[in-house]
């Protein structure tokens, strides 16, 4: 039993790479997080340029656009329709698992439906 030595001796390349890695995502994080900071100091401060940013986001939280607002339909009566498609969404993944030309159609094609009656198209 003789000629059997264990040693181990981690690979140089594998421990820089990794301590690399790590450093970029410090890195970045720690930018983000300084750029972030700095953009609240500004705030803070009150710069007029970041204030006015703040201010439009403010106006279009309060004034979406109409495509973004949420339906002023009540909540019971979109319950159905939901579970509706999402039941035939398990039956079409139940009985084709793998897609399928005819199941993406269908999918696609409830969709587009769901989308025009919540837009009273329909």
């Amino acid at each position: 039993m003789s000629g059997f030595k264990l040693s181990y001796k981690p690979s140089q390349n594998t421990v820089s790479k990794r301590v690399i890695q790590f450093h970029t995502a410090t890195l970045i994080l720690l930018g983000i997080v300084l750029f972030s900071g700095m953009i609240i100091a500004g705030w803070f401060a009150g710069e007029d340029r970041i204030s006015r940013i703040f201010a439009q986001i403010n106006y279009w939280q309060m004034h979406p656009p109409m495509w973004l607002e949420v339906s002023r339909i009540d909540g019971k009566y979109l319950l159905l329709p939901t579970l509706g498609c999402l039941l035939t969404v398990f039956v079409v993944m139940k009985i084709s698992p793998i897609p399928r030309i005819w199941s993406q159609r269908l999918i696609v094609g409830m969709l587009i439906i769901r989308h025009l009656q919540n837009s009273n198209i329909l």
